[in-house]
């Protein structure tokens, strides 16, 4: 109801009936352009609309081309430089260092890290064993690699 609303004070209280898919096109895009809504919230709109008018109405608006879509932003992963990695390594120290250590280094997930046991380390393979969460059985085996000679 609240899309309906809208496109109702939009169009300055014009009657859903006497507007067709030129007055929802001019909606859509002024929700795109003029109030910079998500893409997700156009959508929304957009299907408010087409019930509003397919089901309700049982009116045919056919296609909408020229509607001015909202913009997904692209989202960039943040990624660290070696330096950056060793610096926030840096201001860690003990058991938080060594959590840091194996969820960055190992791959290892929170719940599996935290569940670690002293029997889970295999000393002559460099490996530890990571078990299921409320299991006993093996999930996988995390190969670790000798620390360098200097």
């Amino acid at each position: 109801m609240s899309w309906i609303r809208r496109l109702i004070f939009f169009h300055r209280k014009r009657h859903p009936k006497e507007m067709g898919s030129s007055e929802i096109e001019q909606f859509l895009s002024w929700l795109a352009v003029r109030r910079r809504v998500s893409a997700s919230t156009q959508n929304h709109a957009l299907s408010a609309l087409l019930f509003l008018y397919r089901r309700v109405r049982q009116t045919d608006l056919g296609t909408l081309p020229t509607v001015v879509r909202a913009r997904t932003p692209e989202r960039l992963p943040v990624v660290l430089s070696r330096p950056e990695v060793a610096a926030q390594f840096k201001q860690l120290a003990g058991t938080m260092r060594l959590i840091a250590l194996l969820l960055y280094g190992a791959g290892f997930r929170v719940g599996e890290c935290l569940a670690l046991r002293t029997k889970d380390l295999d000393v002559d393979r460099v490996q530890i064993v990571v078990r299921q969460e409320k299991d006993t059985r093996i999930a996988r085996r995390c190969c670790l690699s000798p620390p360098k000679r200097r």
